[in-house]
């Protein structure tokens, strides 16, 4: 079979998938973003004879890219097209699939009330918008989702009578990760940009500042993504602030290259995501992380087989996962941390449970996931 793949913002999901068709030797396209061209070089192996790469200039209109790749897609005469992360231009992407009638388009959920559920405002573009993804959806043929918990919200309500397929986010490579000594310093990462409605940083600067004046033991804490918009801005200066009275915490104007990104999270010893429960995105429709809404941070924690702590209402993508604290406030979150500076013996053990969890998302097991779907379509053809 021959496959495309269209995905121009999500790098952390280009990634995998490239590695899952050159594991199953696949012909597949490619088109993405060019920003992503030198992590796709150091992280693939970008030079397989069946895999190409299609890149979207930065000055490149993004519906010129898209027509582009229907054009490529239809004349390759591709079996399925794989849309990963579709957040908008639903209407555009309807009308240029009705012209590539033979083959199956997949959408990859990461925000099933986004595409489900209609905003409520009386203006012209978001009303344009519903219309497009009522046509979309109609046009989709089957969806993606990466967890258990995205696929049970979307079956259970009915959404869609579509086939759904599960296909992790997250592969876990045994050989590409590293553990820091339980004598190293606890040190802490919250990855992703700095972005008020996906995660609330203030609350993560609460619990340090009470953990300094209460004359704790402070972890290494770093911030692992740029600042995004005002509420990024703003939050760097608190920062600032609090390492000038004593904090350390490090952090990055810019976002941070995939390279770099992946040696601070193999030096960490526990991941952190003051995960936003409750948030909206897209023209004020509600979504609920863990839920309807992928957290890509519990992606990265299982990749890197990484301990975790989040909030107490997170569900992540294992019903269980013994790797990962949860905490209710901030005096409780506090105490976690405290606890691990104190024990470093539990890192261990946690890193340990992470490992066994992570192991569930190894490349075969991926594989066997996506080998399951391309084999239902071409009995299906």
């Amino acid at each position: 079979m021959k496959v495309a793949i269209y995905d121009i913002i999500h790098i952390e999901q280009v990634l995998p998938l490239i590695r899952l068709v050159n594991y199953l030797h696949l012909q597949a396209l490619f088109f993405t973003n060019e920003n992503f061209r030198d992590d796709i070089a150091n992280y693939t192996e970008s030079d397989s004879a069946n895999v190409r790469f299609y890149y979207k200039a930065p000055l490149e209109k993004e519906i010129s890219f898209i027509n582009n790749a229907a054009r490529i897609v239809k004349n390759e005469h591709c079996d399925i097209f794989i849309l990963n992360s579709i957040d908008s231009k639903h209407l555009v992407w309807y009308r240029i699939l009705n012209n590539i009638p033979h083959t199956v388009f997949i959408n990859t959920l990461h925000e099933i009330n986004n595409l489900f559920l209609n905003a409520v405002i009386y203006k012209l573009k978001p009303m344009l918008r519903q219309w497009g993804k009522k046509l979309f959806i109609k046009k989709t043929d089957a969806f993606i989702v990466n967890t258990e918990a995205l696929k049970i919200n979307l079956e259970s309500r009915g959404l869609t009578r579509k086939k759904v397929w599960l296909i992790p986010q997250a592969i876990f490579y045994p050989g590409q990760i590293s553990f820091p000594s339980k004598d190293k310093r606890l040190t802490v990462v919250i990855p992703g940009s700095i972005d008020g409605r996906r995660r609330d940083y203030r609350f993560a600067l609460d619990v340090y500042r009470y953990m300094m004046a209460e004359k704790m033991d402070l972890p290494l804490l770093i911030i692992a993504g740029g600042p995004f918009g005002t509420y990024g801005k703003q939050l760097l200066k608190e920062v600032e602030e609090l390492n000038s009275r004593g904090g350390d915490i490090i952090y990055f104007d810019n976002n941070v290259p995939e390279t770099e990104f992946n040696r601070i999270i193999n030096e960490s010893h526990l991941l952190w995501s003051p995960q936003m429960l409750d948030t909206s995105i897209n023209d004020g429709i509600p979504e609920i992380y863990g839920e309807t809404k992928n957290s890509g941070n519990i992606h990265v924690a299982l990749k890197f087989a990484r301990p975790m702590l989040i909030p107490a209402a997170l569900k992540t993508a294992l019903m269980e996962q013994k790797s990962v604290l949860r905490y209710s406030d901030l005096n409780s979150c506090a105490a976690i941390l405290q606890r691990l500076m104190n024990n470093p013996d539990e890192l261990n053990y946690l890193h340990a449970e992470a490992l066994t969890e992570s192991a569930e998302f190894s490349m075969q097991a991926a594989a066997e996931k996506f080998n399951s779907m391309l084999e239902y379509y071409k009995i299906k053809s």
